[in-house]
């Protein structure tokens, strides 16, 4: 570990802020002399939290789970398309590999930090004090898993570091999960509250799912599942009658969220923002009758469904197709609109359906298709999840978005049980799981439950993932816990043809190797 991590963690303390945690700025000062007290100890924790905002809701978060995947595909714009195609740049030097690392570590000290210096603070509560050390090691958890199912074999630090180390030695990504993902995460389940008087802390229920997802990377399929169960049982969590209300944007504490990662309306304090918005938008601007707006969204048009991602809805009977995406785009700019054409009236229908061209041309609005939506050649229309958009930011320019991003949902715990129970040869009980989440998804008056394939298997599971999850950042995990990254890849991304077997790891980051006094070995492939 670098210096540079003990830098950061102090910057981090500075501007110690949540959303719903207690906000305030700090300077001039030392960990021995901020962790003195309830508050201190409470700013520390909260400076662990605001590491999450560098991954969550960014572009760099995007670009390392949804681009070179089966579901998405690179849309027009951007300079970080080598993680979709698997080629030039995608190399130990990449930018974002190297930042997730540097941040995460960061993080992961100012954890270690809470963890040893906490006992040493007079006069704390006891439950206090093990609520916020259980925090702090949940957040360990969460960053050490992302770190080691990227990047494998990590440095293993469960103390603060508070001076220049230059070796880095990597210890197994056994070692990782044994000595400290998973006692973390047990520690967590034990010492965190039901719920927190601050939304946004990491919960009991939080930590539980967190380690259902580190046991279905374990194999340990049952654990997984009765973790799962014990979120949907134990806890006030529901499926929603609506899959559009659990995006909403006036409803973001609502039944399916079991943790999310809070960003602020205050410009001082939410830096980047959450930038998810502006990812998955298509150039809607330059159809006639339309322009920028902000119910409409800022297109950097990064993220497009690849064809199969497309095919995957049923139109009439499924609400995550019906309500989960922006189908009509209205008028709302007449300088540009076509005769007969007013304000409030459709500009753009987008659908997944082949319309005839003699249907086409009956209308005075534009039609995008499947052909259109589908094509390689132009990349600027597309459907929009309307889970990233966000209509409250006070301009159309406005990047710093303050929508929350939900990391736990209470549907990918019916998800996680079915996956398991197709491992354990349960393929009955798998269609039955994955049943009672496709009943709430179903329109009304249809029904969206299935009684195919006979024996559901993994691309069953995983077609239904992308169905609930499309967008939020577990695609490519998913594809590498399952083993069908690379196949499910080539069959269903032709951007990402020169994807390789080595590719379920991503590059260690160079500055790394560069920096260390004892030789580390980059991973394989990328020499």
């Amino acid at each position: 570990m670098k210096k540079s991590y003990i830098l950061i963690l102090f910057a981090a303390l500075a501007v110690s802020c949540q959303k719903d945690l207690d906000e305030k700025i700090v300077s001039g000062i030392t960990a021995g002399s901020y962790f003195v007290d309830a508050p201190g100890l409470t700013g520390g924790v909260n400076a662990a939290y605001s590491t999450l905002r560098q991954f969550y809701g960014q572009e760099q978060g995007f670009s390392m789970t949804e681009y070179g995947v089966d579901t998405y595909t690179e849309g027009r714009d951007g300079s970080f398309k080598y993680f979709n195609e698997y080629t030039v740049g995608f190399t130990a030097g990449a930018t974002y590999t190297t930042n997730l690392y540097t941040n995460y570590f960061a993080g992961i000290n100012g954890c270690n930090t809470v963890v040893d210096r906490a006992d040493g603070i007079p006069g704390l509560d006891s439950v206090f004090k093990r609520t916020r050390v259980a925090e702090a090691r949940f957040l360990r958890a969460l960053y050490y898993f992302t770190l080691v199912q990227t990047f494998g074999d990590l440095p293993l630090s469960l103390h603060e570091i508070n001076s220049i180390n230059t070796e880095t030695i990597r210890a197994s990504e056994d070692k990782i999960y044994t000595d400290a993902i998973i006692p973390d995460l047990l520690y967590a389940i034990t010492n965190l509250p039901v719920t927190q008087p601050e939304y946004g802390r990491a919960t009991q229920a939080a930590a539980k799912a967190l380690l259902a997802r580190v046991y279905l990377v374990r194999e340990k399929w049952q654990d997984a599942a009765d973790l799962s169960q014990s979120v949907i049982d134990d806890y006030n969590f529901s499926l929603s009658d609506s899959y559009g209300a659990i995006f909403s944007m006036n409803n973001q504490k609502n039944s399916e969220v079991i943790w999310s990662v809070q960003f602020s309306t205050s410009e001082l304090l939410n830096g980047e923002g959450n930038s998810a918005h502006l990812y998955f938008v298509p150039v809607y601007e330059n159809a006639a009758g339309m322009q920028r707006d902000v119910l409409n969204g800022r297109p950097y048009n990064r993220f497009k469904f690849t064809a199969y991602g497309n095919s995957l809805f049923d139109r009439q009977a499924d609400k995550r197709y019906t309500e989960g995406f922006q189908h009509v785009y209205y008028c709302n700019n007449l300088a540009t609109a076509p005769a007969g054409m007013k304000l409030g009236d459709t500009a753009i229908l987008v659908t997944t359906e082949n319309v005839p061209q003699s249907e086409k041309a009956k209308h005075n609005y534009k039609i995008w298709d499947s052909t259109l939506i589908n094509s390689t050649a132009d990349r600027t229309m597309f459907l929009c999840p309307v889970k990233f958009l966000d209509p409250l930011r006070s301009s159309a320019g406005i990047t710093a978005g303050s929508r929350s991003f939900f990391v736990f949902r209470i549907a990918e715990m019916y998800l996680n049980i079915a996956e398991a129970q197709v491992m354990l040869q349960r393929p009955a009980d798998a269609r039955n799981t994955i049943n009672i989440l496709r009943a709430k998804r179903s329109v009304t008056g249809t029904d969206l439950t299935v009684s195919t394939p006979a024996v559901p298997d993994l691309n069953f599971i995983l077609d239904e993932r992308a169905r609930e999850l499309f967008g939020e950042q577990q695609r490519w995990f998913d594809l590498k816990r399952t083993g069908t990254l690379v196949s499910r890849v080539k069959l269903y991304n032709p951007e990402a043809a020169a994807i390789k077997d080595f590719h379920t790891l991503r590059p260690f980051p160079q500055q790394e190797i560069d920096r260390s006094t004892n030789s580390v070995p980059p991973n394989p492939g990328y020499n």
